[in-house]
């Protein structure tokens, strides 16, 4: 999955971009071009038909994208739809005008309009890219992309792999199911596919050779579902989590959980077993394991022994806590769920059915809800940050079901659940909550902006949880 490079000298950058920073004309390297369109492509296996979608430079996943760490990356958006959209750099730490959110950051990206994208990733690791404007359908159809921004030095491995883990609700047909919206993904767990897949197909094949170091990138681009990746029989560790290295983590049975927009790193070392393939297993539902993908595996090789190295660190901001200010946010709604009413757009609280027969939100976050990033960006903000204060934020989930919850433009550290403090603080920038459960997170404002503080269970964001 690689993309060329246009060769002809950027004429012209949008003036956002131009003002996030310093550079002279001449330093502006060639543009990414990303063009979203209506392709088809081939998600089943080939006795069946393909699919339609929606995807980014006529494949599904799309490109993936490499930038040096600190470099200056540049990608041009072509929209090509025949509705307004915008990409998100999702867990990259971008200068507020460069994030992606229409109405609040950016105005949409009409149907045959463009937009430049430039900025430095602080932070090198594992990132991806999908609209923010109508995710839950632009996503659901196919538009996602992998955004690796790479080390100065990488450790040494004989494959790097991206894995985009994401499912696909499709008809017998092989054509996507045309529910977008539907209320009773809204009010549940979100939009499930039938169909699971690893960058835009079912249980692809993968080439490798025994006694290889495979580096997998996972991300969980999917609109709901939480996977639980696992390749048995192999040594596999967690090297880095959400894009940040951590002291590499034996990866064991169910201690791998990726809500969607999450990502981990992990080092593969493959050895044959009696079977001359290796699988990776779903194992979210334990009495209901998916075959996600499979390697083959060729060669005499000998598997290397010795624990993979610790990545070097990302630039962030430790927080404070002594010092931390502190804030608290309840998650409330959905079926099953105590609202019994919110506060829309702004507005005085109204009733819980009236909310969903009228607007189609379900969700609340602090009582209020909001029907439209437009109408989100027009009230009133969740908090007012001091840059450069340390915050500890409680979120509790008084709901019946989990939510991955992601803030823009930020890596924050889970410091505590329930109450109970980590022994090792993890940094994120999506964290998982269950049902009745609060986690505490930590971070320092040091970016400043207006910034999207979301489920990422997208269903779940366009009725109100953001």
């Amino acid at each position: 999955m690689t993309l060329s490079r246009r060769n002809f000298l950027q004429a012209s950058i949008s003036a956002s971009a131009l003002s996030a920073f310093p550079f002279a004309a001449h330093a502006i390297p060639s543009p990414y071009i990303l063009t979203a369109g209506k392709a088809r492509t081939q998600i089943l296996p080939k006795k069946y038909g393909k699919t339609d979608v929606w995807a980014f430079n006529n494949q599904v996943s799309g490109p993936v994208l490499r930038v040096k760490q600190g470099d200056l990356f540049h990608a041009r958006f072509e929209n090509k739809l025949d509705v307004p959209s915008s990409i998100h750099w999702h867990g990259v730490r971008v200068p507020n005008n460069m994030d992606g959110v229409p109405f609040i950051t950016q105005a949409p990206v009409a149907p045959q309009a463009s937009f430049d994208y430039a900025f430095r990733p602080q932070d090198a690791g594992t990132f991806w890219y999908h609209p923010h404007l109508n995710s839950a359908e632009q996503v659901g159809r196919g538009l996602s992309g992998v955004l690796i921004v790479e080390e100065d030095s990488p450790i040494d491995v004989d494959q790097d792999i991206s894995f985009v883990l994401d499912d696909w609700r499709l008809g017998e047909d092989g054509k996507i199911i045309e529910d977008f919206p539907n209320l009773h993904d809204r009010a549940h767990g979100g939009r499930f596919g039938n169909v699971t897949g690893v960058n835009g197909q079912y249980k692809p094949n993968f080439d490798v050779q025994n006694g290889e170091r495979l580096r997998l990138r996972l991300i969980n681009s999917a609109n709901a579902r939480i996977f639980s990746p696992e390749i048995p029989g192999q040594s596999v560790w967690v090297i880095a989590f959400d894009g940040q290295p951590i002291t590499p983590l034996k990866l064991e049975k169910q201690n791998l959980r990726l809500g969607p927009g999450m990502r981990a790193d992990l080092i593969v070392d493959v050895h044959k077993t009696d079977e001359t393939s290796v699988i990776m297993i779903d194992r979210t539902y334990p009495g209901d394991p998916i075959q996600l993908a499979h390697f083959d595996v060729s060669g005499k090789g000998t598997p290397r022994i010795s624990n993979p190295p610790i990545l070097p660190a990302n630039p962030l901001s430790v927080p404070d806590l002594a010092n931390a200010e502190h804030r608290a946010v309840v998650y409330e709604g959905g079926a099953m769920g105590r609202m019994t009413s919110a506060k829309l757009n702004g507005a005085s609280d109204t009733a819980m059915r009236d909310l969903v027969q009228k607007s189609g939100v379900i969700w609340a976050s602090n009582g209020n809800t909001y029907t439209s990033l437009d109408d989100l960006n027009k009230a009133k903000r969740l908090f007012q940050l001091k840059l450069g204060k340390s915050y500890i934020f409680s979120l509790s989930n008084k709901t019946s079901f989990q939510h991955p919850i992601h803030l823009h433009g930020h890596t924050y550290q889970l410091i505590a659940r329930n109450g109970k403090k980590l022994k090792t603080p993890m940094w994120q920038d999506t964290v998982l909550i269950s049902p009745n459960e609060t986690v505490e997170i930590a971070f320092v404002a040091d970016n400043p902006g207006h910034w999207m503080f979301h489920c990422h269970i997208l269903d779940h964001a366009a009725a109100g949880m953001a």
